[in-house]
């Protein structure tokens, strides 16, 4: 493991490190928001991420040997812990010059590490240029998804200070688990811990599940291979799409989904409203037990005729469910039974009849009081506009209940996440290019995004690329649509 720690080191005073990272994939480091927020001297709580260069070296293959990289990920840290997600976690994109012999290492997603022994290396402030091991147990999950851990020997170096951001190593599995966080500053004599496990880690950047192995015995990799492009270019992603960048209507649906039952998902083509809705199994209420999904596509029904329309219907209800249904009082039935949530794509393509059809039976499921019950909608336009002049309904019991969800075009910060999984040449005039990518893109559409990351990565792969080829692939705006050729 020692060929993959990171010590990350103050821009003001190089030599002195403030925290640890771990070399992960091609090269990028994993660490700490406040890790970096302290080197660089920014706010650890601040939403946009850092855009100022940050130092580190690599201590055990190549001391003293300064290497730069960029923040390409930034999950903030929260008041106090306060987070249920993630937080405090940073990826950064290293600068060409890896030193030779650093070696990456694949993290371990196990859902029970309770018991085991672990070890940690540190920068504390007594021994900040030469490093110390600090060892204890793992211990149980907490609230926020952190795992608690503490040193068990009297004597010995203890999780603190210098030690953020640093590879846990599970001698049991003998498999990097997570990297610390914090320690329990109020009663340091427990010599008590926190890790940020790797789930949580892959859930803030969702292109580390390529370098996670659900076994132990992890391997150190000199450099990983990219086989296949990542990019998706025709259709919505897939539920486990290693290219799926969490945003801000992530967290809005997972809100609206504890509480309300009719939940409008609403944004312009090609934004990403049925990815979004295919993440729903990953969200909070269907954690919970009892909770199943009901997907429903409604493109390409016959809406024309109400006998094959509703036919088609309930034959997509059975084929989701599992369970054979002909009619609204055998869905009602499994409702009395069963907590369900029904998501329905691509709703705004319904005309008139079919619309109003849909819509008068989900109420009248809805207002059933022993019918546990979510129904999530798809379509480009608002949905009481919809539901009241394209449909027709004049009840407002149709449209009151709504809740919205609109989903807006990637930030600045959402393309860093979606570029990064390009290959490093391809990658770099990117990052570089940045700001044209998102005007050239209608200001981040996430498709043209994804149609461009594609053709950047065949010519990446199948040329010898130049810089002046990449950027000629960048501004012209035939990249960003399906009918570019390489």
């Amino acid at each position: 493991m020692e060929g993959a720690i990171v010590r990350i080191l103050a821009t003001s005073t190089p030599d002195y490190a403030v925290g640890i990272g771990v070399f992960v994939g091609e090269r990028h480091v994993l660490t700490c928001a406040h890790v970096v927020a302290q080197a660089i001297i920014y706010s650890e709580l601040e939403e946009t991420s850092p855009k100022s260069p940050v130092l580190l070296e690599f201590p055990f293959v190549a001391p003293g040997q300064v290497v730069t990289a960029t923040v390409v990920c930034w999950e903030p840290a929260k008041p106090d812990f306060s987070g249920s997600g993630p937080e405090d976690i940073a990826v950064l994109r290293l600068s060409k010059s890896i030193p030779q012999g650093a070696k990456s290492v694949c993290l371990v997603d196990s859902i029970d590490t309770s018991g085991h022994n672990f070890k940690v290396f540190g920068c504390p402030e007594t021994h900040n240029r030469k490093g110390a091991w600090a060892s204890g147990k793992l211990g149980n999950l907490l609230i926020n998804g952190w795992i608690q851990v503490e040193g068990i020997r009297i004597q010995g170096f203890q999780i603190e200070s210098g030690y953020s951001g640093s590879p846990v190593w599970d001698q049991e599995l003998e498999a990097v688990i997570g990297i610390t966080v914090a320690a329990d500053i109020h009663q340091p004599e427990r010599k008590v811990g926190y890790v940020i496990p790797t789930r949580m880690l892959m859930e803030a950047w969702p292109i580390l599940a390529g370098w996670v192995s659900s076994s132990g015995k992890s391997l150190l990799k000199e450099k990983a291979v990219v086989l296949s492009s990542p990019f998706q270019c025709v259709g919505a992603l897939s539920k486990d799409s290693k290219v799926y960048i969490p945003r801000d209507c992530d967290n809005k649906l997972s809100d609206k989904l504890d509480k309300k039952r009719f939940i409008a998902i609403q944004g312009d083509h090609g934004i990403g409203k049925t990815s979004l809705l295919r993440q729903v199994n990953k969200m909070r209420l269907c954690s919970e037990d009892g909770w199943m999904l009901c997907d429903i596509d409604l493109q390409g029904m016959n809406t024309e005729d109400q006998k094959i329309f509703l036919r088609d219907l309930f034959n997509e209800i059975s084929r989701s469910l599992n369970e054979k249904v002909t009619n609204w009082g055998e869905i009602y039935r499994i409702l009395t039974a069963k907590s369900i949530v029904f998501c329905i794509d691509e709703f705004g393509t319904l005309n008139r009849d079919s619309a109003y059809l849909l819509i008068r039976h989900l109420h009248w499921l809805a207002e059933k009081p022993d019918a546990n019950i979510r129904i999530i909608v798809c379509l480009d336009s608002k949905i009481d506009t919809f539901i009241r002049q394209e449909v027709g309904a004049t009840n407002p019991k149709y449209w009151r209940h709504w809740e919205t969800v609109l989903i807006q075009p990637f930030t600045h910060s959402e393309i860093d996440k979606l570029i990064s999984f390009l290959p490093q040449d391809a990658w770099e005039v990117a990052y570089e290019s940045k700001e044209l990518i998102y005007s050239k893109s209608s200001r981040g559409q996430p498709n043209q995004i994804q149609y461009l990351c594609e053709n950047l990565f065949k010519k990446s792969v199948n040329n010898k690329a130049s810089k002046s080829d990449f950027i000629e692939i960048i501004s012209s705006s035939d990249s960003y649509s399906l009918n570019f050729g390489l």
